[in-house]
């Protein structure tokens, strides 16, 4: 097996990040598969769209990611596409079948264990089904029609088997869908590749989340050739997005990872189809990554009454520039003046050439652009 980041040394200090990253794409089974069968298998797509978000994940936790305590461990990736992938550092990674995964999930369950201050990742992208609870289905998914489901991961046994980790810290990212295929009504539970042991006990985890792209009996977006719709807004989600400053620092905390992400998401669905909204569970409040600096925001400013917005010319400056045009000037769209901004404090001045408006008072209006507000309404009064 190849790591696509190498474990530390024995007895490197830690704490450590260890992410397990699958990306299923190809599925030796299904239609157009290397071992195409001819009974149902439930699902019947090849995915184009998995195998790339887990290696943008995976790119993302090897040259972005920094946690507040712990630093980075390993990466191992385990990855299946319909079609080769040219230039996305996937050579000598593992396919995800049902052998590697449980493999896979041992050897990462013991990096995790060696100490409980490591912070334990999980991603998933690939076909999903729901059946008592949501199942991640391998890449040799469907090839004994005796054991339809044992070639699937059952997400909240994983989660649970988990508790048993000495890692503090866990965080899980589903990017599946969920639908209820009608096949399966009547199927028992249980019938999954059994990975960890599921023991009713306490869990003594400090920090863990889940978060599922979508929600019950729906479907998450792929696109040919591109990121799925929720890794993508992930993130952008994780790069600043769903960032709050807090003494200085712009953090990203797992429960505003997923109100940003469940925005951008919905925002972004494809036109005339079901918006998508991911779910999630959560406990803890501590940040999961803290940003090399401020992010940037797409600002809005607009004028209450909205007659005045066209007619306003705006000017939007950090404070300290002494007067100069240190930011973008603002373009009017759909409303907005709007400009790329770093986060953060701006002035904002509004002229009126034609006269019939004036902003008072007059000098600049100090206003905080930030990911989860970055659109101002300034009040105006009819001049003179």
């Amino acid at each position: 097996m190849t790591y696509f980041v190498e474990p530390p040394a024995a007895g490197s200090p830690g704490p450590f990040v260890h992410a397990l990253i699958i990306g299923v794409g190809g599925y030796r089974h299904l239609p157009g598969g290397a071992a195409e069968v001819d009974h149902d298998t439930v699902v019947t797509r090849q995915l184009q769209s998995p195998p790339r978000s887990a290696l943008a994940f995976a790119r993302w936790v090897r040259d972005e990611m920094r946690h507040p305590q712990a630093t980075l461990g390993s990466v191992d990736v385990l990855l299946s596409s319909p079609k080769p992938l040219e230039n996305l550092d996937a050579a000598g990674l593992e396919l995800p079948d049902t052998d590697a995964v449980v493999k896979g999930v041992k050897r990462w369950k013991a990096l995790c264990s060696s100490d409980p201050s490591n912070v334990a990742l999980f991603f998933f992208c690939g076909h999903g089904i729901t059946l008592n609870s949501q199942l991640l289905l391998l890449e040799d998914f469907g090839g004994d029609p005796d054991r339809l489901l044992y070639s699937a991961v059952d997400l909240d046994q994983l989660v649970t088997g988990m508790s048993a980790c000495r890692a503090s810290t866990q965080y899980f990212f589903v990017d599946a869908c969920q639908e209820i295929p009608p096949q399966l009504r009547g199927f028992l539970p249980g019938q999954t590749v059994p990975l960890l042991n599921a023991v009713l006990t306490e869990d003594r985890r400090e920090e863990w989340g889940v978060v599922s792209s979508t929600r019950l009996g729906h479907v998450a977006y792929g696109r040919q050739d591109r990121l799925t719709l929720f890794t993508e807004q992930m993130l952008a989600a994780l790069r600043g997005q769903a960032a709050v400053e807090r003494d200085g620092r712009w953090l990203v905390s797992f429960s505003a990872l997923h109100e940003a992400v469940s925005t951008l998401t919905s925002r972004h669905s494809p036109e005339e189809a079901t918006p998508q909204f991911p779910a999630s569970r959560l406990s803890g409040t501590r940040p999961l990554h803290v940003l090399p600096g401020p992010p940037q925001v797409n600002a809005g400013v607009c004028c209450a009454p909205a007659a005045a917005t066209p007619e306003a010319r705006v000017r939007i400056t950090p404070p300290g520039s002494a007067g100069e045009d240190t930011a973008p000037h603002p373009v009017l769209r759909d409303g907005w003046w709007r400009a790329p901004l770093t986060a953060g404090i701006h002035g904002v001045s509004l002229t009126f050439p034609e006269g019939e408006y004036a902003m008072t008072p007059p000098s600049p209006r100090l206003v905080s652009f930030t990911p989860f507000d970055p659109d101002h309404t300034v009040g105006v009064g009819e001049s003179g």
